[in-house]
């Protein structure tokens, strides 16, 4: 979790249904390799939850909506900033967003 600047363990993670949700998703990867980089983190500076994950290209997280009828987000975090690569409708259920969000890796990344 990241807060007011500073890292803090899992145990002080919140949990929010957006947390739940990571979590729910990362279970479900179907890659192993995948699973084994994934890293909740909730980072409450910029107001969102998602799924790290470090790839040769850089940091992807997959954010959480933040409410209701937003959607998914795939951010490659850069030098320059964040960049979306790929949204997904905030109603699909977390196996799907999990298969779409480990095909996409796969594609992009070889992951």
């Amino acid at each position: 979790m990241i807060s007011a600047g500073v890292v803090r363990t899992a145990e002080e993670a919140p949990d929010t249904p957006e947390a739940r949700q990571a979590r729910a998703i990362a279970n479900l990867l179907p890659t192993p390799s995948l699973l084994a980089k994934a890293r909740i983190l909730h980072h409450e500076d910029e107001g969102y939850t998602g799924i790290r994950f470090d790839t040769s290209a850089g940091p992807v997280v997959l954010m959480m909506p933040v409410e209701a009828g937003f959607e998914y987000h795939v951010v490659h975090e850069t030098d320059e900033g964040p960049n979306i690569l790929r949204s997904y409708p905030g109603t699909l259920r977390p196996q799907a967003v999990a298969f779409r969000f480990a095909e996409y890796m796969r594609q992009q990344f070889g992951q």
